[in-house]
């Protein structure tokens, strides 16, 4: 029906919501060109090699005839040929040229650049990096085992060939270790390498030595956990640190299956590891001052223990994002200061110095390698019973007292070991055992659960000053009270030279006595000097100082020459520090500074 109006004729609207509603036109069928051989969409022709993926943008995504992703953003002639392995002759057949004499004279690179983009639009937009899984251990769908060894990869206890398998990518690597077959497993791996970790001396013995072998073992099938524990190694010299961490690459796989070097940074771990599961050992991980680099590579590892995703930019000016499934693995001979959202994602283990009368195990390389696959072999055939193995254990440690963190990160560690070490779950004797030796004390113990505000006002205190008076060097806390006129006039150092000295650092004492405030500049670069290397530089320092208790925000203030809003802490508000100094006032002969355990030097 239409209205007509003027003698023009209008569509009624209802007869526009009908069209609306009407099922769209079929297209025109597309014609196929003389160089469209292929036989069913995505393919780029009849018994390719090379395989099309899909495309993103201008890119278009393919596995080359050995099975390596190859990305390519213009179909030049030698990309082509790359891809297709050199095979020109095929590339001839497929798509010819002729000379006069009508002679087969090479190959059309526009038909095949035509056929192998058309294959990529076919197969639809691809994302590699949802899509792509590198070498190490996956998870289906169900929770079963996928183990990606470079040349082979199997899934549903079926070894094939690097390719597309239901759904995802698995391209070619270099070869890592795969499991030990059945047949040649005449020995027990988990108990030949547990004998070994314990010839170390470990601080809390045999529960050391049992979680070394379960970080080692989840190390390898870190890609196929939901949560993937982090260690720390760390001894003195004349522990057995190096001959340890060498029996645990080699065990794990050497080259190619690990990531190993005292030099890595966040980044050269990014790019080595790509899209591939295999674990990174950091050794020499020792604090550095003034670099980011170690504060960087831990952020990262906080990331992979969940399999979170990580967001980076780059060249192109484009967003990129990945998600990192890899285990983390550190070694030093001191740790630096961590956040206990890092700690307790760590198993913190200690090495203490080997008797003078031993010396760490002297194995063979080449037997480390085969514990490494036959250990590959234990998992695999126990991989079935790896969740109720997990589970038991997670309950057991809850029971314990551990939060869902530690179990979390204990329980993988026990259950790994498990796999490797028995045949079957957990029993209610084993799990006893086992809480009992690893009680929920050894993750709080390794934490420091003040609140973040008071580990701050830790750190500015304990800070020394440069100020030496008289061959003195005194800490922020020292100066604070001097300042506030508690200490005795007998005491160094005194007030009026404490209320001169902290403005210069973005601080001053307002008051006296027990109701005197100390004023912390927002911004100071003095005061930011006292934190730095810390979470709370580049101004962080105020945040902290907003949460103490009784804070308030002032108007700006004059620190010496500069001017900056502040915060007031009453100094009763700072845990310690006024019942420390009714210590000190008591006898003031032992004028004993306790933020200053260098006081004197």
């Amino acid at each position: 029906m239409t209205e007509k109006a003027d003698g023009v004729q209008r569509p009624t609207l209802r007869l526009l919501g009908a069209e609306m509603n009407a099922a769209p036109p079929p297209l025109p069928e597309q014609p196929r060109g003389e160089d469209d051989t292929a036989t069913k969409p995505g393919e780029i022709f009849a018994g390719s090699p090379a395989l099309a993926l899909g495309t993103l943008g201008v890119k278009c995504f393919y596995l080359d005839t050995l099975g390596q992703l190859i990305t390519v953003a213009r179909h030049d002639k030698d990309t082509m040929r790359k891809i297709y392995g050199g095979n020109s002759a095929l590339l001839e057949y497929q798509f010819p040229t002729h000379n006069k004499e009508g002679n087969i004279s090479g190959w059309n690179q526009e038909k095949l650049a035509s056929a192998m983009t058309r294959a990529c639009s076919q197969k639809g937009v691809w994302n590699a990096e949802e899509r792509v899984r590198g070498v190490g251990a996956w998870r289906d769908d169900d929770g079963g085992l996928i183990l990606h060894c470079g040349g082979r990869v199997l899934i549903g206890g079926k070894w094939l060939m690097p390719g597309e398998h239901d759904g995802f990518v698995y391209p070619a690597f270099e070869p890592i270790p795969r499991p030990l077959p059945s047949s040649e497993l005449d020995f027990e791996p988990g108990a030949e390498l547990s004998e070994i970790l314990r010839s170390w001396n470990w601080e809390r013995g045999d529960t050391d030595a049992w979680l070394m072998l379960g970080w080692i073992v989840a190390a390898i099938f870190g890609g196929a956990l939901k949560w993937r524990p982090m260690v720390w190694i760390t001894g003195d010299a004349a522990t057995g640190k190096s001959t340890l961490q060498e029996i645990m690459e080699q065990v794990i796989g050497g080259h190619g299956a690990l990531i190993h070097s005292p030099n890595l940074t966040e980044p050269s771990i990014r790019a080595t590891v790509k899209q591939s599961t295999i674990p990174v050992l950091i050794d020499e991980a020792e604090p550095e001052p003034g670099s980011k680099r170690l504060g960087d590579i831990i952020r990262l590892a906080r990331v992979a223990a969940s399999g979170g995703r990580v967001l980076r930019g780059s060249t192109d000016h484009q967003s990129h994002s990945f998600t990192v499934r890899n285990v983390f693995g550190f070694s030093s001979i001191l740790r630096p200061p961590m956040l206990d959202q890092d700690l307790s994602r760590l198993a913190l283990l200690e090495l203490l110095p080997l008797p003078r009368t031993q010396s760490p195990p002297n194995v063979s390389p080449t037997r480390m390698r085969k514990v490494g696959r036959a250990l590959r072999t234990r998992v695999v055939q126990g991989w079935s019973r790896y969740h109720e193995t997990l589970e038991l254990y997670r309950q057991a440690l809850t029971l314990a007292g551990h939060n869902a963190r530690g179990a979390d990160q204990f329980g993988t560690l026990l259950a790994m070991a498990d796999l490797v070490m028995h045949e079957d779950a957990p029993g209610p004797d084993r799990l006893t055992m086992w809480t009992a030796k690893l009680t929920a004390s050894d993750v709080s113990d390794q934490l420091d659960r003040s609140p973040d505000w008071a580990r701050w006002l830790n750190h500015l205190l304990g800070q020394p000053l440069d100020a030496h008076r008289g061959g003195r060097r005194y800490t922020v806390g020292r100066w604070v009270l001097a300042a506030a006129g508690i200490l005795p006039d007998n005491i160094e150092p005194d007030r009026a030279t404490a209320r001169d000295l902290l403005p210069a650092y973005g601080l001053k004492v307002e008051g006296k006595g027990d109701g005197a405030q100390l004023m912390v500049a927002n911004r100071n670069p003095t005061l930011g000097l006292l934190h730095r290397d810390t979470h709370w530089a580049d101004g962080g320092w105020s945040q902290a100082a907003q949460r103490v208790p009784g804070s308030q925000k002032t108007n700006p203030l004059r620190f010496e020459t500069l001017q900056s809003r502040a915060h007031a802490i009453p100094l009763s508000a700072i845990p310690g520090l006024l019942g420390k100094d009714d210590d000190a006032r008591q006898r003031p002969d032992q004028p004993v500074d306790p933020f200053d355990p260098n006081a004197g030097i």
